[in-house]
């Protein structure tokens, strides 16, 4: 009964997983894009195996361990219960019980998976320049995946005991300083009896974490809030960073182009339709945030790419951010002067500009990029 009851809640979430995947990926974005990309990031790595690119050259072990644990203290574990089981919340905690540890079992694997694909991609920096051995490697992969787990009970605990949030900064930040010595001096022992001693110390703290997170009397309220925002979370960020949900627009006070200073000097209709819609993307805090983080990341892959990725990236990318702002026209759209004052049409095409504008700045930023790269290798 646990188990047939757990699959039907994880089947239920996939499913609605899957179409929200296939309401955005049709066969011209995975011919155009995922296919293409899925065969350069394989030609790519089969390039590193015969020699490492440049970028590997500014990776130390140190930065690695870094990188590594930033990426440990992302995620937390999921519980998979939900607002029905409040009828078992008294009567059968066997059930329960049953379904969180399936949920910590779930999440484990999958945090496996994914961990495992990233040791893959690092198998060639690992082994050509750090001097690893398969037995290292697999080693590597087991102590990684176990400070996975621990981080991942350890952030589902912290947001179940703490509420307001500069509580949770302060003891994530208190937690995260004294486990990140741990977790380096075990690494950097080159997995030694000393690594063994640590994993066995961590192992111990994953066991102790699962045992208070089955004593859920207190916040079985807020797990079940908690789980309600994990399963709505990957769905909202998707439909809305690829341009598929309408986003809801605050009329609170701007606080970027406050004084709202003319960008186009013509004052035609559709000049100040274009401009209002820069500002209110412009002003909206999180597509300002992801136009910023996804240039910064276009950059910086930019710069440590070989020749035939930067072209791939330079094509496609601006696309990205144009496709990218579609949610944030939606929202413009549905004010009463476009519909009052422009057809159908004519909505589409001030459509096409604006967003074409709004990834102008993008589109420059990598062109000047890929001019420098070009001159530099007509005079190296």
């Amino acid at each position: 009964m646990i188990h047939a009851l757990f699959v039907r809640r994880v089947k239920a979430e996939w499913k609605e997983k899957w179409k929200v995947i296939r309401s955005i990926v049709d066969w011209t974005v995975a011919f155009y894009f995922i296919v293409p990309a899925l065969i350069f990031v394989g030609m790519y790595y089969h390039s590193m195996w015969d020699v490492l690119p440049n970028w590997t050259s500014f990776l130390s072990l140190d930065s690695l361990l870094f990188i590594l644990f930033l990426f440990f203290i992302d995620g937390e574990i999921r519980t998979y219960v939900e607002e029905a089981d409040l009828l078992l919340f008294r009567e059968d905690s066997f059930i329960l019980k049953g379904i969180i540890k399936r949920g910590i079992l779930l999440t484990s694997f999958k945090n496996s998976i994914l961990l495992g694909l990233i040791v893959f991609f690092l198998l060639p920096i690992l082994i050509n320049q750090f001097n690893f051995t398969l037995i290292n490697c697999l080693f590597f992969f087991f102590y990684c995946l176990v400070w996975k787990i621990f981080f991942s009970i350890h952030n589902r605990l912290i947001h179940l005991h703490f509420y307001k949030w500069w509580k949770k900064y302060l003891c994530k930040m208190l937690t995260y300083s004294i486990f990140f010595i741990l977790f380096g001096y075990g690494f950097r022992t080159k997995f030694s009896v000393v690594s063994v001693i640590v994993i066995l110390f961590v192992s111990i703290l994953i066991m102790l974490l699962v045992k208070t997170l089955f004593k859920y009397n207190r916040y079985f309220l807020r797990d079940i809030y908690l789980e309600q925002n994990q399963e709505g979370k990957w769905t909202k960020y998707v439909l809305e960073k690829s341009g598929n949900s309408t986003k809801r627009m605050l009329a609170t006070r701007p606080w970027l182009l406050r004084k709202s200073q003319k960008i186009f000097k013509r004052d035609q209709m559709v000049f100040r339709i274009i401009e209002s819609f820069i500002k209110i993307y412009f002003r909206d805090q999180s597509s300002f945030w992801f136009y910023i983080q996804f240039s910064i990341g276009c950059s910086v892959a930019f710069l440590f790419s070989p020749t035939v990725i930067k072209i791939v990236i330079l094509l496609f990318a601006p696309f990205l951010i144009y496709q990218q702002s579609k949610g944030d026209w939606h929202s413009f759209n549905n004010g009463l002067i476009m519909r009052v004052y422009f057809n159908e049409g004519t909505n589409r095409l001030i459509s096409k500009y604006a967003r074409f504008v709004i990834a102008i700045p993008f589109l420059i930023l990598l062109s000047s990029m890929f001019v420098v790269y070009v001159i530099s290798k007509l005079f190296s």
